[in-house]
C-alpha cells in the first residue's frame, strides 16, 4: 500500500525555518555544530543551504578552539547540556587570546532550559552570547517513519522526570497540522502524553488554529508513554532491522558497518524503503533472512548471466541501464550477508536460553528458571547489559521480585560487574523497572496516592487486552506466524500500541482504556466518521521512543486492517540503549 501523505514536505519546512533563523545572524559566520546533531541536520538542510545563509566555514564542536577563520561570528549549534555550554563558555574566555571583537551566538535545539540560563547568568555571559531556539520538524526517515532525533528525550524525561522537553513534542504535532491540517481525534495515554496533548491544545488557542483547516489525511492520533509499554523495548527484538539497530546501531535511519562485516573500512547504508531489496527484508522475522537473501543473490546471478546470449547491441544498453544497478544489488547483498553473520554470532548463543526464558515471563510462568539462569550468567560474568535487561523484565512482568530475591540479585550483580553500578539500581527503581513487590507497591501509592488496588499488573494488563496471543507458540518462528503482528515477538507478545490502534479502529478503545488502571489518559473524539474510515492515516507518536519491533508490526498492521500508520516518536530506542542509559 502506497503513502497516502508526504511527509517529506515537513523537510522543507525544516529547512526553512533554519534558513530564516541563519539569515537573521548578520555578516559571514563560522557554524560550530555539536557532533551528534550533524546527521538530522544532513537530512534537513544540505551544505549548499547552509552556506547560502552567510556560513564561511563549518567545524565540529571540541573542546579546543576552532582553526582560525576570517569570520567574526560564531554560531554554535548545539543541545542545551551543561557539558556543551561550558565548551562555548571556554571558547568565549579563550576568544580574547585568539581574535578581539567576535560575536557569540548560540541556537539551543530544540530549546533553552532554565539551567543553561542560571548557568550563563552565574558566568556574565548573557551580555556577551546572544541566544536563539531551533526546533526541526519531525524528520522523515522513511515514507512511514517520522523521528525528533532528541535521543536524550528518554534519559530526560523518564529517567530524570524532567519535563522541559514536552513542550518539543507538541510543537512538533503542530508543525505537521500545520501541513495537513488540524487532527480531530485525539488520544494520549500516560502522563506525558496527557500533558503533551494539553499543551498542544493551548498552542492551537494562542495561534488561532481554525477548525475547518482539519485534516483531509490524518483521522486519529494516538500519544502514548514510552513508559505503558516497557515490553516492547525490554524482549529482545527478532526482526531483522531491529536487530541491525541493536547490533550496530542505526543513526538516523543509517547504520554504521563496521570491520566485523566489510574487514576492512566502514560502510554507512541507509535504511530506507528506497532500497527495494531492503524494503523487503527489513520486517522479516530473523530465521527466514538468510533463506530470503540466498534467493536474492540467485535472482542477481541469473540476470548478470543472461548477459552471456545478447546480440552487441543489447549488450550495450545493458551495461548502460541494469549492468550498475545489480553490481549495487550484490553489494547490498553482500553487506546484509555480513551483517547477519554478525548478529547471528553475537546473539545466538544468548538468545538460545533468553528466548524461552522471555516467552515465559511475559506469558507469567518460568519465574525460577528465570532467576536460576541470571545467577549462573552472572557468575560466569556475561555481558552486564543483557543480563540487567533480563532482570528488569523479570520484575516488570511479575509486578516486582519478591524482596529475598531482589536483594540477592542486586548483592551478586554489584558484586560481580562493580559496586558504581549501584546508582543504575537506584535509577531503575524509581523508574518502577527494578524493584522488589514492596518497594513497587509503596512506589505506586506515592506516584497515585491511592492503595495498590489503583494500578494493574503487567500480566493482568497482557491477559485482559488479548497481548500474550501465542501462548503456547514454539521458540522456533515460522513464515506463518507472520499472520499475527506478535510474530516480532515470536508470537509471545503483541505490543500494546498496536492492540490500542486496532481498538480505536473498532471503536472500543476507551473500554480497553480502562484495564490500564492508574494510567492516566485522555480522549478527544471530534469526527467519529474519519476515526474508522478504511485509508485513513493513523499517527502513532512514541513519546520516549519507538523500538523498530513495534514499527515492523504496524507495517504488519497496515496489511491487516487497511490503514496507513505513521509512526512517530522522540527518537528510536531499545533495551540495549534504555540499558545504557541507566548505566
Amino acid at each position: 500500500m502506497g503513502p497516502e501523505i508526504d511527509v517529506h514536505a515537513l523537510s522543507q519546512l525544516s529547512s526553512e525555518n533554519l534558513r530564516v533563523l541563519l539569515r537573521k545572524i548578520p555578516g559571514s559566520k563560522d557554524l560550530i555544530i555539536e557532533p551528534p546533531l550533524i546527521p538530522p541536520l544532513d537530512k534537513i538542510a544540505g551544505m549548499s543551504l547552509i552556506k547560502s545563509c552567510g556560513v564561511d566555514r563549518v567545524f565540529k564542536l571540541e573542546q579546543q578552539w576552532p582553526d582560525a577563520s576570517a569570520a567574526s561570528t560564531k554560531v554554535y549549534f548545539v543541545t542545551p547540556t551543561l557539558d556543551k555550554v561550558k565548551i562555548i563558555l571556554d571558547h568565549l574566555q579563550m576568544s580574547n587570546n585568539v581574535q578581539k571583537g567576535l560575536i557569540f551566538h548560540v541556537i539551543f535545539m530544540p530549546k533553552m532550559l532554565k539551567e543553561i540560563d542560571i548557568l550563563l547568568e552565574e558566568e556574565g555571559a548573557h551580555g556577551k552570547i546572544t541566544i536563539h531556539e531551533y526546533l526541526w520538524e519531525l524528520i522523515p526517515l522513511d515514507y512511514d517513519l517520522l523521528s525528533l532525533e532528541i535521543p536524550s528525550f528518554f534519559t530526560s524525561t523518564f529517567v530524570h522526570e524532567e519535563t522541559a522537553l514536552l513542550s518539543s513534542v507538541a510543537n512538533s504535532i503542530l508543525g505537521m497540522q500545520t501541513l495537513f491540517g488540524q487532527i480531530k481525534n485525539r488520544v494520549a495515554i500516560g502522563k506525558h502524553s496527557v500533558t503533551v496533548l494539553d499543551q498542544l491544545q493551548l498552542l492551537e488557542q494562542s495561534q488561532q488554529v481554525q477548525s475547518s483547516s482539519s485534516s483531509r489525511d490524518i483521522s486519529t492520533m494516538l500519544i502514548v508513554d514510552r513508559s505503558v509499554d516497557y515490553a516492547s523495548v525490554l524482549l529482545s527484538p527478532l526482526t531483522y532491522e531491529a536487530l541491525l539497530n541493536e547490533v550496530f546501531e542505526n543513526v538516523c535511519g543509517t547504520i554504521d558497518l563496521d570491520e566485523r562485516v566489510t574487514k576492512g573500512d566502514h560502510v554507512k547504508l541507509q535504511l530506507t524503503s528506497k532500497d527495494k531489496m531492503f524494503m523487503k527484508i527489513r520486517a522479516q522475522h530473523f530465521t527466514n533472512i538468510f533463506a530470503s537473501l540466498g534467493s536474492y543473490a540467485k535472482q542477481l546471478k541469473a540476470q548478470q548471466n543472461k548477459a552471456a546470449n545478447l546480440s552487441i547491441t543489447e549488450m550495450k544498453s545493458f551495461i548502460q541501464k541494469e549492468l550498475k544497478d545489480i553490481q549495487t544489488q550484490s553489494r547490498a547483498v553482500a553487506l546484509h550477508i555480513g551483517a547477519c553473520e554478525v548478529i547471528q554470532n553475537e546473539k545466538g548463543p544468548v538468545y538460545e536460553y533468553i528466548l524461552p526464558l522471555e516467552i515465559g515471563l511475559v506469558t507469567g510462568t518460568l519465574y525460577k528458571e528465570s532467576l536460576a539462569y541470571l545467577e549462573e550468567a552472572m557468575a560466569q560474568r556475561q555481558n552486564m547489559t543483557t543480563i540487567l535487561r533480563l532482570m528488569c523484565l523479570l520484575s516488570f512482568c511479575n509486578n516486582g521480585i519478591s524482596a529475598s530475591d531482589y536483594d540477592r540479585l542486586k548483592h551478586q550483580f554489584l558484586q560481580t560487574y562493580g559496586f558504581d553500578k549501584l546508582m543504575a539500581f537506584n535509577t531503575l527503581k524509581k523508574m518502577g523497572l527494578l524493584t522488589s513487590r514492596e518497594a513497587l507497591v509503596a512506589l505506586k501509592a506515592s506516584v497515585q496516592g491511592k492503595d495498590k488496588s489503583s494500578s494493574t499488573s503487567f500480566l493482568q494488563v497482557a491477559k485482559k487486552l488479548g497481548l500474550n496471543v501465542g501462548q503456547n507458540q514454539s521458540v522456533v518462528a515460522s513464515s506463518q506466524m507472520q499472520e499475527d503482528v506478535s510474530y516480532v515477538f515470536n508470537g509471545a507478545y503483541m505490543p500494546m500500541l498496536c492492540k490500542l490502534a486496532r481498538d480505536a479502529k473498532e471503536g472500543n478503545l476507551e473500554e480497553n482504556l480502562k484495564e490500564l488502571k492508574g494510567v492516566k489518559h485522555k480522549v478527544i473524539m471530534g469526527d467519529q466518521a474519519s476515526a474508522s474510515s478504511t485509508g485513513k492515516v493513523v499517527l502513532i507518536y512514541f513519546v520516549g521512543g519507538y523500538t523498530f519491533s513495534e514499527v515492523a508490526a504496524f507495517r504488519h498492521l497496515q496489511t491487516i486492517l487497511g490503514n496507513q500508520f505513521i509512526i512517530a516518536g522522540t527518537s528510536s530506542i531499545s533495551g540495549k540503549s534504555v540499558m545504557d542509559a541507566v548505566l
